[in-house]
Order: structure tokens, then sequence, then C-alpha cells
């Protein structure tokens, strides 16, 4: 890689069941969709985007894809954390130029030459917005909402109706993140860890 930035495994959430989501003090946390897709990380360079995965492997993906992201016009050093999905099938995009192929992003790792690891997830969120904008029809930020009880079972509804009416075989709705409000990332050089700052319930195996 030629940005500035030197590589770290990107964390992940710790699972959880519902039973634990309602002890939970909710409001030190904020809650997102969590999509069936294919964690990467997004790397601009002088010479274009890369997608890695989170094996620190160089994903495949569709040269359409790769053609609307760098029409945003991330500066060199930018690192996103997020997905990528297709609703045709999972890891089609590898094979085909798959137009369906999305990505959705969460987290802004790295910006130009400044590191982000360490500033509270709010912050990262609005360097996230400000790279993106309202992104474009195959590049999206993953909204947040409040983690509450009523919400859970509004996404859990959605969820539910979008995989069973859409007949969807990737991308749909899988569960939900939490993530401690004012927390930084806990990335790691050798491999991705869990840290219970970040949460998921999944709603199907």
């Amino acid at each position: 890689m030629t940005c500035s930035w030197q590589w770290q495994h990107p964390m992940k959430p710790v699972r959880i069941n519902e039973d634990v989501f309602h002890n939970l003090r909710l409001k030190d946390y904020q809650m997102e969709r969590k999509f069936d897709g294919f964690r990467i990380l997004a790397v601009s360079e002088n010479s274009g985007i890369k997608l890695w995965t989170r094996h620190r492997r160089v994903l495949k993906a569709p040269p359409s894809l790769l053609k609307e992201l760098r029409s945003m016009g991330l500066p060199a050093g930018t690192v996103l954390d997020g997905e990528i999905w297709s609703a045709k099938k999972r890891g089609g995009w590898e094979t085909t130029d798959d137009k369906e192929c999305r990505v959705t992003f969460w987290d802004c790792v790295h910006t130009g030459h400044n590191l982000l690891t360490k500033a509270p997830i709010e912050e990262r969120r609005d360097a996230l917005h400000s790279l993106l904008g309202n992104g474009c029809d195959r590049v999206r930020i993953v909204n947040i909402m409040d983690a509450t009880s009523k919400n859970l079972k509004t996404v859990r509804k959605e969820a539910v109706r979008v995989r069973t009416e859409g007949n969807a075989r990737s991308g749909f709705i899988h569960g939900v993140v939490l993530k401690r409000k004012g927390s930084p990332r806990r990335d790691h050089p050798n491999r991705s860890v869990a840290h219970p700052d970040w949460l998921k319930i999944v709603f199907w195996p």
C-alpha cells in the first residue's frame, strides 16, 4: 500500500443475544443495521482505490463499482471500514461486473495524513460524512439510530420483510450492531479482535 496508513486488522463486534441487549445501559450506545455482506477496508491510494478483506487480501471488485468509488474523489490516504454485498449472489462480485453490487460504510479509519483510530466514534462518523456526503447509488453510509427495544423490533420486522418478500440471497438486513458512544477503534496489527465496545445481534444463523 502506498498511503501513509499502516495496516491494522479491523476490530470485530462481540455477538450477544437479546437478553443481554435488554440488560444493557442502552443510552450508552448507538445502533446500526447489520447487512449480510462481506467486510472490507476501502483504501484510497494515488494509483486508485482497492478493497481489502480483514485478512489483508485484495478483493476483486466489479470495475463499475470501483469507478463509482473513484468518482467520490476520496483523497489519497483515506481508509474506510464497511462491507460489500450483492442481492444476486454472495461473492458474485468476484466473478462478474455485478451492477447490483453495493458498498456500505460505517467508519472512517484514516483520512489524508490523519489517523482516526483513537478518535471517538462520533468524530469518525463526521469524517465519513464529510468524505462521502450523501453517497451515491452504489456507495452508502449506514444510518445511525437510537439503541432502543422499539428500534430493534422495527429493524427485525424490516429484516423479515426484505428477506421474505424480496427473496434476497445476500445484502439483506441480518441484525443490528451497537457501538459505544465516545469509543475509539480497537484494531490490531496481527489479527481481527472482537471487542465489547461493538456488540452485534444476528437475526439468522
